[in-house]
């Protein structure tokens, strides 16, 4: 459930939109989580530092694609499970590589609890 407003690149604060810009270019489009992260330039800056010093790790594209589908599967994240699908297949993930990925685990992972509604007494 989306609770932040994803920004259009025009509505974005001006040090946004460069950045925003800059993702279109690199992946042909704006994802709604930079959009949303657009409302702070700061936020979006970090998310965008913070993955590129990822993308130099020793991890394969691929791989760090696969893992973040197992966490959006543990998490029951479709959002996340979409975004990553979209960037495997960028990443040089199969179809099929992307679908065992996102269906499967060994152990299968627990399900999540949910989340309390309430504030635990002070």
């Amino acid at each position: 459930m989306q609770r932040i407003p994803a920004l259009a690149a025009t509505a974005a604060p001006a040090a946004s939109q460069p950045m925003l810009e800059a993702v279109r270019k690199k992946l042909g489009m704006v994802p709604n989580l930079f959009k949303t992260f657009a409302h702070s330039p700061a936020v979006l800056q970090y998310y965008l530092a913070g993955s590129e010093a990822l993308a130099h790790g020793g991890l394969p594209a691929g791989l760090r694609e696969q893992i973040a589908l197992v966490a959006a599967g543990a998490n029951e994240c479709d959002y996340c499970a979409s975004a990553h699908t979209l960037m495997g297949k960028g990443a040089g993930l199969s179809a099929a590589e992307n679908v065992l990925t996102t269906c499967t685990a060994d152990p299968p992972m627990p399900r999540r609890r949910p989340r309390s509604t309430s504030l635990p007494p002070s």
